[in-house]
Order: structure tokens, then sequence, then C-alpha cells
């Protein structure tokens, strides 16, 4: 069974009533067997300044295993996290991903995937349901509406 977790990574919540004991916080509830971290972890380092390292721990932490997705500087997504903002993260490099990631755990595998316009899941990402994604979609792929029913055209605006 899968347990998608709606929290602020960034604070979450601590333990809460009389005496800090009525309800645990995230770090004391953690009991999953597994960690699925698909593009997280650049909204972490990069979209709220927290240290790669400290992302890679606190990801580590919470399950005995898992997949953790690293999305590099060159993708548009973290381009656009960065596109305000000087850049001030030296240490976003998958090289430094890697070798945080090994100091806590063992990577059994690793696999490259590539770029994609579209969610792997249909309507999973919210970002296509947006006017100015929709024609910026529309204006890079011209024609391809017709091809697949999850583009553009056939989102709700």
């Amino acid at each position: 069974m899968l347990q998608p977790l709606l929290l602020d990574a960034a604070n979450p919540s601590p333990n809460q009533g009389w005496n800090e004991h009525e309800r645990k916080g995230l770090k004391e509830r953690a009991n999953a067997d597994a960690v699925l971290a698909l593009a997280f972890v650049h909204h972490l380092a990069i979209g709220r300044n927290i240290p790669l390292a400290d992302v890679v721990e606190w990801l580590v932490g919470l399950a005995p295993q898992g997949v953790i997705e690293f999305v590099p500087k060159a993708d548009p997504k973290v381009q656009e996290l960065l596109a305000l903002r000087e850049d001030i993260f030296p240490q976003y490099s998958e090289e430094n991903f890697r070798r945080y990631l090994s100091s806590r755990a063992s990577i059994i595998e690793v696999a490259t995937v590539t770029e994609s316009p579209l969610p792997a899941v249909p309507g999973e990402t919210k970002e296509y349901h947006s006017p100015h994604v929709r024609d910026k979609y529309a204006k890079k792929y011209p024609g391809s509406d017709d091809l697949n029913p999850y583009l553009p055209q056939h989102l709700p605006p």
C-alpha cells in the first residue's frame, strides 16, 4: 500500500498537545517500509534552501529503503526555481547527491529518467492544467495534441 503524505516537508509537524505528548510529530510517527521521493529533492534543496546533505539524510531517515530521484540543475523545473534568484547552491550536483546518499545508504541501482514533457501519470501534475503551461507546451510541440488525449486541449482550464 502506498501512503502519500501531504505536509510542508521543510517545516513538518512537531509533537503537539499537552506537554507535547498528545500527538506525535512526523519523525516519531514515521514507520514506513520505503520512501518514494520523485521530483522532490530540488524543492527542498533549492526551493527551501535546505542543504542537499540534510535533505538526503532526512529522506534516508524516514524508511529503511526507497527510491529518491535527483533532478539536475539543467532541468526546466529547477531552472524555474532559480529564475528569480541567485544560484547559491554550488553543492547541488548529482555527484554530491550520490556521495551524500552513499554515505548513509547502499545505492542498489541508478537509473536515468529521460526528459518528458508530460507527467508519468496523466493528471498527476497540476502544472499542465494552467493556461500558461498549456500554451507554452502547444507552441513547443505543434500538432502533437492530435497524438495524445492528455495534451493541452484536453486538460481543464
